[in-house]
């Protein structure tokens, strides 16, 4: 966490394989502008703690990240928020602000891969 007791929160989401520290040189220069940030390890990656993980892969394995995320903000306290996500960071953030969009004053998107194919 860096900055001040700021209501305009960041929250910063890593990618696949990364961890939340791939932020931090970011996260000084935007606590500066004001911003209260936090760079989040996704559950069982950097310094998260490691839970059961029986997820099918999909929509199951989405939503246990996504319901981790809201379980997180509202521990926190965190009212709004403005969420960065890099690369699959992106995905969830999207899924975050799609599933609860009351929480989410602005969403980034940094490197989202591209939407899969549609069903056929």
């Amino acid at each position: 966490r860096a900055g001040r007791k700021s209501e305009d929160v960041l929250v910063m989401v890593p990618g696949y394989g990364s961890v939340g520290a791939f932020f931090l040189h970011s996260a000084a220069e935007l606590s500066k502008k004001g911003y209260r940030v936090y760079c989040i390890d996704w559950l069982g990656t950097g310094g998260s703690a490691r839970p059961s993980y029986n997820c099918k892969p999909g929509s199951d394995a989405e939503a246990f990240f996504v319901d981790a995320l809201e379980r997180w903000r509202a521990s926190m306290g965190v009212q709004h928020m403005t969420i960065l996500g890099h690369s699959l960071g992106a995905v969830l953030a999207t899924s975050y602000a799609t599933r609860f969009p009351g929480r989410v004053k602005r969403a980034v998107l940094a490197s989202p891969p591209p939407p899969p194919p549609p069903h056929t």
